[in-house]
């Protein structure tokens, strides 16, 4: 998990730990006083399911060789309603989105 502390302001610091954001509120007035208040994060994932997910290495064929191009979680998501599908990967430790591409059901499979 990775841990990034921001120095906003001498009031204010931004804690983010994983995909979660906090601020970190100091008065003034109370000295040592600490309020933490969550911030809510949206991924565009809310309204999807997670039907298969695995730790997996994205590489890509560039220039004659496979390039490594991140680690993370491969997910296959599904939307709720709709039954569209992505995949859907994000580098580990910065959750920076890596991959995201669209499953269309005329892709099908070879044997």
């Amino acid at each position: 998990m990775s841990i990034l502390l921001v120095q906003a302001c001498p009031t204010m610091q931004i804690l983010v730990l994983g995909c979660q954001v906090h601020l970190l509120l100091f008065s003034s007035s109370e000295g040592s006083g600490l309020a933490l208040q969550e911030v809510a994060t949206e991924t565009g994932e809310e309204n999807e399911n997670v039907i298969f997910h695995a730790n997996s290495v994205l590489f890509e064929f560039t220039d004659g060789s496979w390039k490594e191009r991140g680690k993370g979680e491969l997910k296959v998501n599904v939307q709720r309603g709709t039954e569209n599908a992505r995949l859907l990967m994000r580098a580990r430790g910065n959750y920076r989105v890596i991959l995201n591409a669209r499953i269309y059901p005329e892709y099908g499979q070879e044997r």
